[in-house]
């Protein structure tokens, strides 16, 4: 039977498509910590058409020096230990970051040095994701409605403790002594903090 026009412009579509990868779920296989770059085995296969119309399945190969995203900003950034065998989101640039890679921003923006776009090669991992193990890490920092834990029996902070704070940091003024013509105001000093420095427990 010979294809239509819109068979044709649909198949065009779907090689499109094939190639401009977004998102896949992977599981890291080694982790420089000095580079935080990572080799990660992508979860999903590609699906691939035989000659003979048949739909197959392709294992997608490790992708090496994967840039790690760690949380942060302005100095300042969370670290966790990345182990082999924890899974992770691929997520995939519209454009080649090869040269950015190797170059860095400091210089601003980068001519690609590649027309490539949604390549297997130009992807970062973002750590966190669970499909397959979804159960409770061993230390964890966990938000709740009453307290904020972070492994340990006990809590690290309670909502009773950080009301506490936020209403000492709202209500708290420095007090100014009133002078004379001549003489400045004295300021006293703010009172001590109500709660101490917090430290993880556990």
């Amino acid at each position: 039977m010979k294809p239509t026009l819109e068979d044709v412009i649909n198949k065009a579509v779907d090689g499109a498509l094939a190639r401009a990868r977004v998102m896949l779920p992977g599981v890291i296989q080694s982790y420089d910590e000095s580079t935080r770059r990572a080799s990660v085995q992508p979860l999903v296969m590609d699906m691939q058409e035989t000659e003979e119309g048949n739909i197959e399945g392709v294992a997608i190969p490790v992708l090496t020096d994967v840039p790690v995203v760690f949380p942060g900003s302005g100095g300042v950034r969370i670290k966790f230990p990345v182990l082999p065998g924890h899974e992770c989101e691929l997520v995939f640039a519209s454009s080649s970051i090869a040269r950015l890679k190797v170059l860095g921003s400091a210089g601003g923006p980068l001519h690609p040095g590649d027309p490539r776009h949604h390549a297997l090669p130009d992807c970062v991992a973002h750590l966190g994701l669970q499909l397959r193990n979804a159960e409770d890490a061993d230390t964890m920092i966990e938000f709740t409605n009453t307290e904020i834990r972070a492994g340990g029996s006990g809590p690290l902070l309670t909502k009773a403790e950080f009301d506490l704070f936020l209403t000492w940091i709202t209500t708290q003024m420095i007090i100014v002594t009133p002078g004379g013509p001549s003489t400045p105001g004295v300021s006293a000093p703010l009172p001590p903090v109500p709660i101490g420095t917090l430290k993880l427990r556990g």
